[in-house]
């Protein structure tokens, strides 16, 4: 009997690493769902038969690991669709957090995130800022034209002398306040 609980071991354990492979990166669609489940019931199944079985410890792990990015997935999307709406508010410095909050995530959607921090602080005046948040967008997903052109414009315009800005809040530092003190009287 032994042999044939093996054959059924190591056949359930490819099963759910095909299931568990099936649903790696869909983890939130109802079809990557569906492949989790059948990937868990599988792993059950040959606990039953062996559940010191190698191949099948290391395929839980996986499945446990699948679900915390599920997880941490979903919750990306949450703080993704809670930043969308901040910014349909007009609430631009909640939707430039929350936005932030995507990229430190490292979550799938970051370089999207990335690119709306550049928009966020180009209407902030502040292109800079804009510049290196577009490049960062750029860099994170190369095959997107999109991002790559506004990585090139905001450059640009980065570059470009400004018009003088309104006094803004801060004072502009004084000369001697940078220089160390002055060592040409020694």
């Amino acid at each position: 009997a032994s042999c044939t609980q093996r054959d059924k071991l190591a056949q359930l354990t490819k099963e759910a690493k095909a299931q568990m492979a099936a649903a790696s990166g869909k983890e939130n669609t109802p079809a990557g769902k569906k492949a989790q489940e059948q990937a868990k019931t599988a792993i059950a199944a040959a606990k039953a038969i062996n559940p010191k079985y190698p191949p099948l410890v290391e395929a839980e792990k996986e499945l446990s690991g699948a679900d915390k990015r599920a997880e941490e997935e979903e919750a990306c999307t949450m703080t993704m669709e809670e930043a969308t709406s901040s910014l349909q508010q007009k609430d631009s410095k909640r939707a430039k957090l929350l936005f932030e909050s995507v990229v430190n995530q490292g979550c799938a959607s970051a370089c999207k995130a990335q690119y709306q921090i550049g928009q966020l602080r180009k209407q902030e005046k502040d292109l800079k800022g804009a510049a290196e948040a577009y490049a960062k967008a750029a860099t994170c997903e190369p095959a997107n034209k999109e991002y790559i052109e506004a990585a090139k414009r905001a450059k640009q315009e980065a570059a470009q002398p400004q018009p003088v800005p309104q006094p803004s809040a801060t004072p502009p530092v004084s000369p001697q306040g940078t220089a160390p003190a002055s060592s040409s009287s020694t």
